[in-house]
């Protein structure tokens, strides 16, 4: 199973259709899992970054941001890792 980090960059793309990047991210979603298993993981840190991003974009915005990351967590070939303190320092010595 190969395993690809997404960003906050990637899920604001992938969610906003006037983010310039907006269809090589749903485009680069749509080859990756394209006949592969594949498991997209992200942190919980990453999602508070997306929703705190949208915040300012009022209720709609926001009530649909909730409905996103929603959605996103029921997807199984999603994982969303809290980012405790060892996560933390085992991502820092990676970097």
């Amino acid at each position: 199973m190969r395993r690809i980090f997404i960003d906050t960059a990637h899920l604001l793309a992938v969610l906003s259709p006037r983010d310039n990047l907006h269809h090589a991210a749903l485009a680069a979603t749509a080859d990756l899992i394209d006949g592969e298993d594949v498991q997209f993981v992200t942190t919980q840190l990453v999602v508070s970054e997306l929703l705190a991003s949208l915040s300012g974009g009022g209720p709609y915005v926001r009530t649909r941001a909730v409905d996103y990351v929603g959605d996103l967590l029921r997807q199984e070939n999603v994982s969303v890792f809290e980012l405790s303190d060892e996560r933390f320092s085992r991502g820092l010595q990676l970097y």
